[in-house]
């Protein structure tokens, strides 16, 4: 009944609502949380990842924002932790998060100078993959969520991770920017590419034209990327 399902949904909020505060304490960079082992830094990026997965109703989301909040205040700053398990969960956390949240182009502007600290050619290559990994999952969540101004740098740190990596993280680049661009939805292929050229700084447009051209357009499916 419509009563029972308001119901199983309210115990659901509330449920998921525990898990979130119970994954949480304080996010401020000071506070003692920052300061626990790395396992247990890794263990709650990877609890925040499984949790925010598991969220089918985004009502729940709204329904808690300073949880929401607090989550992603807490990946942040795992994603710039010292330990590389810790900043590859937290990579793969922030993909959950961008992918489930309400208002993306805000979420954008707020975590994007994160994500292209993680994007810097000295990271370690793990943590390029993770977060490749973590955007996918955002892209499969919600499509097109990085073809807007506020993804657009986004894009273009995984453009220039895709040309000028090691090859097994440049195919992974390849993987996101194919999802990312939507090359491979007919109704999407070309759109996704034009609005990041409208949108694209400098010569950025025309090598991603260029990759696109030569190495996405090629690819049949993401699969065939990760296991070739």
């Amino acid at each position: 009944s419509i009563k029972t399902q308001k119901a199983s949904n309210g115990r659901s909020s509330r449920s998921i609502g525990s898990l979130l505060s119970s994954s949480l304490h304080s996010t401020d960079h000071n506070a003692p949380q920052f300061h626990l082992p790395a396992d247990i830094k890794h263990g709650k990026a990877l609890a925040c990842l499984r949790i925010i997965t598991a969220i089918k109703n985004k009502d729940i989301i709204t329904a808690k924002p300073v949880i929401f909040d607090g989550m992603i205040s807490m990946i942040k700053l795992f994603m710039v932790d010292n330990d590389v398990m810790v900043r590859q969960a937290a990579c793969l956390a922030m993909g959950a998060i961008l992918g489930k949240s309400v208002d993306t182009t805000v979420i954008l502007k707020e975590v994007r100078r994160t994500i292209l600290k993680c994007m810097n050619m000295s990271e370690d290559e793990d943590v390029h993959l993770a977060l490749a990994r973590g955007l996918m999952i955002a892209t499969n969540m919600k499509p097109q969520i990085f073809v807007c101004k506020a993804g657009t740098p986004i894009l273009e740190g995984a453009l220039k991770l895709s040309v000028s990596s090691p090859m097994y993280v440049q195919k992974m680049f390849h993987a996101f920017l194919f999802l990312a661009l939507g090359i491979g939805e007919k109704e999407t292929a070309h759109a996704g590419l034009s609005e990041y050229m409208s949108l694209a700084e400098g010569e950025n447009g025309l090598i991603m034209m260029n990759l696109v051209t030569k190495t996405l357009a090629r690819i049949k499916s993401v699969n065939d990327v990760l296991w070739s």
